[in-house]
């Protein structure tokens, strides 16, 4: 018990150095100097979000049979694989290779981390603690990727090769941390629910068949499934962005410096929504905060450099706490034997959206002007709404 309450503040490590992504804020610019197109750079995207969509279940399947921290740790050796890539092997045969390698990276990450992380809060009889803690866990997250993305355009300075071995030096002190969880496994001190004998007895199917076969089960994967078309409009509206404020003539400094202030006011938001959405139906939440995106979203038109600035800092508060809402009404609902499968197979759908939103909107940034396509995005956001306001209507009959 005392090895599983470690789990707490390690875990916390484990958030502050995977969160040290000093490229994220300006790897399109990256790819840019290298001398690639934006079709080229969506269809990298593309690759990145097909091999995490392909990954997904498989990688949650081995996280719930050898064990989450194991899986966690074969998503930093991956990472660390493509780092390298990146610093000395520049064709874009080899840049298709490093982004499936992050994209797995990710599929391994997903669903174990935080499958281990409410699975320790359960085995201390904490588990109703999950969304205070996460959303404090997603501020030092957040926080963290604001001073990564400032000095990331600040190392930039000194050629992308300090990126990348900054990146690299995070990552080895990150595998040591994550090496050191203890993991709670099946049987022990808890009474075993039906899914989970099932997994005891190898038959993952069955389990995830069980799963599906639940009304409420089948009303989470509709929920989910406007989450991830909502992940079809985030991922793409942030990572294009930097291609946006490029085009408005921001430096890659500059660009690093909005995106980590971006990130800080999501940290403070998400700090803050934590003990505020325990009291509120997180449906409506939800609805709010996309009416009010799809509205702002339309002032992109204006073609204005600093609205498309003030724009990019409000959604990256609203999309934290999207996400915040989201993880914390599916974790609720999933045994705990398949945690991490079904945590990975619900990433599955948002990974196969934003594969194809990628590739299609690479090629439409070629043909239009940049406000236009960025606006364009939010025809995703709009059916994620539609979809979770169906779901609440649902939920409430079934409850």
């Amino acid at each position: 018990m005392n090895e599983t309450k470690k789990n707490l503040w390690k875990y916390s490590l484990y958030t502050f150095f995977v969160s040290l992504a000093f490229s994220r804020a300006i790897f399109m610019l990256f790819l840019k100097d290298l001398g690639f197109t934006t079709a080229q750079m969506g269809l990298l995207e593309s690759i990145l979000f097909v091999a995490t969509f392909v990954m997904e279940i498989p990688t949650g399947i081995l996280g719930d049979r050898i064990g989450r921290k194991w899986s966690m740790a074969c998503g930093i050796i991956f990472d660390l694989a493509s780092s390298l890539i990146f610093l000395y092997l520049h064709s874009f045969s080899w840049m298709i290779l490093a982004f499936i390698l992050t994209g797995t990276s990710f599929a391994f990450f997903s669903g174990s981390d935080r499958a281990l992380y409410f699975d320790s809060l359960k085995a201390l009889g904490r588990e109703s603690e999950y969304l205070k803690r996460k959303s404090r866990l997603n501020a030092l997250s957040i926080a963290t990727f604001g001073v990564a993305m400032i000095a990331g355009g600040w190392l930039r300075r000194f050629g992308w090769s300090a990126v990348y071995w900054a990146s690299i030096f995070a990552a080895l002190l990150n595998l040591v941390v994550v090496l050191s969880l203890q993991e709670e496994r099946l049987g022990r001190g808890h009474e075993l629910s039906n899914a989970e004998r099932l997994v005891q007895k190898d038959s993952m199917r069955e389990a995830l068949n069980y799963f599906v076969k639940d009304r409420r089960s089948r009303l989470l994967v509709l929920f989910m499934v406007g989450i991830g078309l909502y992940g079809a409009f985030d991922t793409p509206f942030a990572i294009y962005n930097q291609l946006l404020l490029d085009f408005h003539g921001l430096s890659a400094a500059g660009i690093a410096l909005v995106t980590g202030i971006s990130t800080f006011l999501a940290a403070a938001f998400t700090w803050v929504a934590g003990s505020y959405l325990e009291k509120k139906d997180p449906h409506r939440v939800l609805i709010a905060i996309m009416i009010v995106s799809s509205v702002l979203l339309l002032f992109e038109l204006t073609g204005i450099p600093w609205v498309a600035v003030a724009i990019f800092l409000v959604m990256g508060s609203f999309s934290e706490g999207v996400y915040l809402i989201s993880d914390s009404i599916s974790q609720e609902g999933i045994p705990s034997a398949i945690r991490a499968s079904l945590l990975s197979a619900f990433s599955f759908f948002e990974n196969f959206f934003v594969a194809l939103v990628y590739f299609f909107w690479g090629i439409l940034l070629e043909r239009v002007n940049p406000s236009i396509g960025i606006t364009s995005l939010g025809i995703f956001m709009v059916i994620a709404l539609v979809i979770i306001w169906r779901h609440g209507r649902l939920k409430k009959l079934a409850d």
